[in-house]
């Protein structure tokens, strides 16, 4: 395992949970652990949880104490802790209390509800000591509870407590006492340390919901050996972590702890047949008071498909991980091709059709597996997964172009054209628009699912896939718009993309003229707006003219969605003049406006086409010249709408999500941009290092124009963009016994990486490879180059 020396300056990330590759973690009642080097009340090392709030809070931490005084503020150590290990369970820091008195200082988690830890203490100085070792407990309960106390427990006396049906117990190895004079409960041990001698404590809380089990399970633990458990620790370690060494330390810091936490989110259960991920693992989640997980919110109630294509990104050493979850998805398929947008361990279901990527992720997958088996295994379910998009019940007009179902389907809901949570938001109905994103997802897929037959040799349905993907790229392609150097939304029926306006206001119920012209059909958006922020059963009639003749289109109480007092609906069809409106349900405050759709309302998905690679050279220039390094690229990254276009709320339109900022540099890595695939990696890492400095957390998203974290801490949106810097380094491919280099190492400093045996070296356009035999390769210049044991 490799050693780091990271205080109190550097980037940290101090989360322990339960390993699902080393044990069987519970879904429903899993215990998580926050690691604080100091601060906190009272200021201490500080090892802290709220059993998935079901507690205010609980915390361990040491106190030292000598002749002259006693210490549990690390502020006032004479050498401050420094993380020098960790692991998704497992942490391991150095400190001096008192100058002269070195600490090893451990923790582990071994499952869901005990953690344990081994604190060795060595007199390094010249003078016998004596020192009074106090492992403390402090346990806010809940109603139903009571807090850690000293208790005789015969051989040995222990902490224990209770809230919410959990029965905390700490036990401590050797002759541990209640100390007298401690100002907290704790377990204390008393050593005469003399110069070069060693110590060593060993304690174990157990937290399950019965007293006896609980201590037992303590006593146990406490008494267990560390090293075959830390060797198993250090096997997985080299297994699955990939080892980077660049000129920047902070770098370096947060791309391994990227992975430590990436492998933290994985959890089995009975719902999924594979381990899958949580979004976010922190210490206030982990509880479901149902018992089954249907009770948990969004971060813990499924995997979804842009979650588990960043998470293969996240753990290219790991592949066999990113797999499971991949057959997760098409665990839930039904004979139709349907494959659920969110499948949970629990046996949650989403219910609507999963976006197309999974051939696309099987693809990604299959490239670093030398045997094409599994991929002919699981053609089939793609082919009719690919198959269902392109049906007629999701391409309404059948023009080769299918539509998105909902927003959830888009990993990016809260898209001001279509988002319905937002009250400046447009609301629209998404069904009515054909999306680049989802265009350029089913391009990706057909080229995939076509490399994957052609790898399988499986050619039957190679003319299909080919002839729907030249229409793909032919439509999206029709969405370009040359004045603003993107693509854009469209409707669905009219296949244009015009700018809105507000088209009139009317107050309370009744019929009123409207008399409007159109100079092309448009589609409308109606608007009630109260001021009791309530809902109202409206009901609109419109009246008017569409390309067909005279029409007349009802929107009932149940086409419009509320919120603050404001309810939207989409009309169905399209006018070219309205004639009159009748109004009926709302009072006489009330005011309807109804506007045309502006489709000209912006967002990081219209840069997709570039990472599908449907633009040719000439197009792809121009999009990322004007359009992203022109008016979307920020300082701290690609944010979700570019500046001037994003309405002033919600906030979250000027965030920086990792997955969406990792597509768009691949895109830029596709068409040969990898200066400035570089330059965006350099201002997410930024964002990373900044926030593991300040926060001690990853956040869910990054402000792009302040770099500040939001969301939830520690979630799988808000990792490091580790895939998509490898690839900007020119290393395509990382497997056990094969290298794949494209490009040059466009960064300033060297990169190394270690994996399994192999060493990459890549500084400029010089490369050496060494792979576990020890005979070094040397290439240079940009390749493509495939070196391999074989």
């Amino acid at each position: 395992m490799r050693e780091w020396k990271l205080g109190p300056g550097d980037p940290l990330h101090l989360v322990l949970a339960a390993d699902a590759r080393l044990g069987v973690p519970r879904y429903t009642d899993d215990h998580i652990w926050d690691l604080a080097l100091g601060g906190g009340e009272p200021p201490a090392l500080l090892l802290h949880t709220t059993f998935g709030l079901r507690a205010g809070w609980m915390r361990l931490f040491p106190r030292f104490v000598r002749a002259g005084g006693a210490l549990t503020d690390p502020a006032a150590f004479a050498q401050p802790p420094r993380l020098v290990h960790f692991a998704p369970n497992y942490a391991c820091l150095t400190f001096s209390p008192f100058s002269g008195i070195d600490v090893r200082c451990e923790y582990r988690v071994p499952d869901s509800c005990t953690i344990t830890g081994r604190l060795r203490i060595h007199n390094n100085s010249v003078l016998k000591e004596t020192l009074r070792l106090e492992w403390v407990g402090l346990l806010s309960p809940l109603e139903q509870g009571e807090a850690m106390a000293a208790r005789p427990a015969a051989p040995t006396p222990v902490l224990a407590g209770s809230t919410e049906g959990l029965y905390p117990v700490c036990a401590v190895s050797g002759a541990a006492v209640m100390p007298a004079s401690s100002p907290f409960p704790a377990l204390a041990v008393e050593w005469e340390l003399y110069p070069g001698n060693d110590r060593e404590l060993c304690w174990a809380l157990a937290s399950l919901d019965d007293p006896a089990a609980s201590l037992a399970a303590a006593r146990s633990l406490a008494a267990e050996p560390w090293e075959p458990a830390l060797a198993r620790i250090t096997m997985l370690e080299r297994q699955h972590i990939v080892e980077i060494t660049t000129g920047e330390p902070d770098w370096d810091a947060a791309l391994a702890f990227t992975q430590v936490a990436a492998l933290r989110l994985f959890l089995p259960g009975p719902g999924l047949p594979h381990p899958s991920f949580v979004h976010a693992r922190g210490s206030d989640r982990g509880y479901s008071p149902r018992g089954d997980g249907s009770d948990y919110p969004y971060p813990w109630s499924g995997q979804t498909v842009l979650g588990a294509w960043h998470m293969a990104g996240l753990l290219p050493g790991a592949p066999e991980l990113a797999r499971g979850l991949l057959l997760n998805f098409l665990h839930t398929q039904q004979e139709d091709g349907f494959v659920d947008w969110k499948p949970g361990l629990g046996g949650q279901r989403g219910k609507y059709l999963a976006p197309p990527l999974l051939a696309s992720l099987a693809w990604k997958l299959g490239q670093a597996d030398p045997d094409p088996g599994w991929l002919a295994v699981l053609y089939p379910m793609l082919w009719r997964f690919l198959n269902l998009w392109m049906d007629t019940s999701h391409d309404r007009d059948q023009d080769g172009y299918p539509e998105w179902d909902h927003p959830l389907q888009t990993g990016y809901e809260n898209n001001p054209l279509f988002d319905r949570w937002h009250i400046q938001s447009q609301g629209v109905d998404i069904t009515t628009l054909e999306s680049p994103a989802l265009g350029a997802m089913l391009y990706r897929e057909c080229d995939s699912l076509a490399r994957i037959a052609r790898r399988a040799n499986l050619r039957e349905d190679l003319p299909v896939l080919e002839m729907w993907a030249a229409r793909l790229r032919a439509v999206v392609e029709q969405t370009w718009d040359p004045g603003a150097s993107i693509y854009r939304f469209r409707d669905y029926q009219t296949h244009t993309s015009q700018p809105g306006r507000l088209v009139k206001t009317f107050q309370g119920s009744g019929a009123y003229p409207a008399g409007v012209d159109f100079n092309a059909p448009q589609r409308l958006i109606l608007r009630v707006h109260n001021q009791e922020e309530n809902t109202r059963a409206a009901r609109v009639i419109l009246h008017g003219l569409g390309p067909q003749g005279e029409l007349r289109e009802e929107l009932r109480p149940l086409q419009f969605f509320w919120m603050h007092g404001e309810g939207r609906a989409t009309t169905q069809s399209v006018f070219t003049r309205l004639n009159a409106v009748e109004i009926d349900g709302l009072e006489s405050r009330d005011r309807l406006r109804i506007y045309t759709v502006d489709y000209t309302q912006e967002a990081v998905s219209l840069l997709l086409p570039l990472w599908a690679g449907i633009p040719g050279e000439a197009r792809a220039w121009q999009t990322v010249e004007r359009a992203l390094l022109g008016r979307y690229l920020a300082p701290w990254g690609i944010p979700m709408c570019p500046a001037g276009n994003a309405p002033d709320a919600p906030t979250t339109l000027s965030a920086v999500e990792m997955v969406w900022n990792t597509l768009v540099g691949e895109g830029l890595l596709r068409y040969g941009r990898q200066a400035e695939a570089a330059g965006l990696v350099t201002r997410l890492m930024s964002t990373v290092v900044q926030s593991l400095k300040i926060r001690r957390a990853f956040g869910q998203s990054y402000n792009a124009y302040t770099g500040q974290a939001s969301g939830d801490s520690n979630s799988l949106f808000g990792l490091a963009p580790l895939g998509l810097f490898l690839q900007t380094a020119g290393i395509e491919r990382l497997a056990a016994n094969e290298v794949i280099l494209r490009g040059i190492n466009p960064f300033p400093w060297p990169i190394t990486v270690q994996y399994r045996g192999i060493t990459v070296t890549r500084q400029g356009e010089e490369t050496q490879v060494t792979f576990p035999t020890g005979k070094p390769v040397a290439v240079r210049g940009p390749g493509p180059y495939r070196l391999s044991l074989t």
